[in-house]
């Protein structure tokens, strides 16, 4: 392992990267937390096959329309619920069970709001997961080892942006492609740059900032979380060697409803909103002209 850079990202382990394979085809609209991506699903029937896609495939309207429907938010941690696919195959028999490698409160979070819906989710990963690990360790996860390697770089930037990434685990997967997650207690994952998205490693290294920004916001609340993350990150990466691609970043989001919400809760006022939702190439000097408060 090369050992030059402070903070290495490592590829995010099987069940997680299951779990997150799962979550992506469920196609839930809009919503913030969703991961359904066709270009994803190409990706996934070529490097898992068929039997690893199928059943999603078929089942991923219905599933995410439950989601969507009951608001079942809490789904999207499943990835951080699981530790081994063994254990997946273990708690989709019995997804009331004490088993070990699962997180008891993560995983009842998951199953509170729809409990059948989570376990079917449960079982359609389990009748895969047996091959899902075999070619992700054989096809996929050498894919993001060498992700991790050109990330080092990009990575050591951001860590100088925010030498406090330094208490918590990166991690690379397949699945996310341009997306990036935080879960407790301190994991922040990204996609891997290399594979189905054409984003660069220093994308992956502004999400991961962005993921962090969001983790230790004063308010968990997601709004609040949120709105703070872009307004410190854009101050706060100015000077970095990011900026442009944080820049590139920023212009590809749609934040019309997020800045329309921010002004309603006092985060902003109206017409800051309006220019941080109509801006693109300089939203950053727009985020930057407010209080990191």
């Amino acid at each position: 392992m090369n050992t030059k850079f402070a903070l290495r990202a490592s590829p995010a382990p099987c069940a997680t990267e299951l779990a997150l394979h799962g979550l992506a085809y469920l196609a839930v609209g809009r919503h913030p937390a969703s991961l359904f991506e066709p270009r994803y699903h190409a990706f996934a029937r070529d490097a898992y096959g068929a039997d690893c896609c199928a059943t999603l495939e078929e089942d991923g309207g219905v599933l995410g329309a439950r989601m969507a429907q009951l608001d079942n938010t809490p789904l999207h941690a499943l990835p951080a619920a699981i530790e081994s696919t063994r254990a997946l195959v273990a708690v989709a028999r019995d997804p009331r069970a004490q088993v070990d490698g699962v997180h008891r409160a993560t995983l009842d979070g998951c199953l509170a709001r729809d409990p059948e819906g989570a376990e079917w989710l449960l079982c359609d990963l389990a009748l895969c997961a047996r091959a899902f690990e075999a070619r992700f360790e054989s096809r996929v996860r050498p894919a993001i080892e060498r992700a991790c390697d050109e990330l080092e770089p990009a990575l050591a930037e951001a860590l100088a942006v925010a030498p406090d990434l330094a208490r918590f685990r990166v991690s690379l997967t397949a699945a996310l492609g341009e997306r990036g997650r935080g879960f407790s207690p301190r994991w922040l994952l990204t996609g891997a740059s290399g594979l189905w998205s054409p984003h660069t490693a220093e994308h992956s290294a502004v999400m991961i900032l962005h993921e962090h920004a969001v983790s230790t916001a004063p308010s968990h609340e997601y709004l609040r979380a949120e709105w703070h993350a872009l307004v410190t990150l854009a101050h706060a990466i100015e000077r970095s060697s990011l900026r442009d691609a944080h820049a590139r970043w920023l212009a590809s989001l749609e934040l019309t409803s997020l800045a329309l919400h921010a002004a309603r809760e006092g985060l902003v006022d109206e017409a800051g909103a309006r220019a941080i939702a109509e801006a693109r190439t300089d939203r950053a000097d727009h985020l930057r002209s407010l209080s990191r408060g």
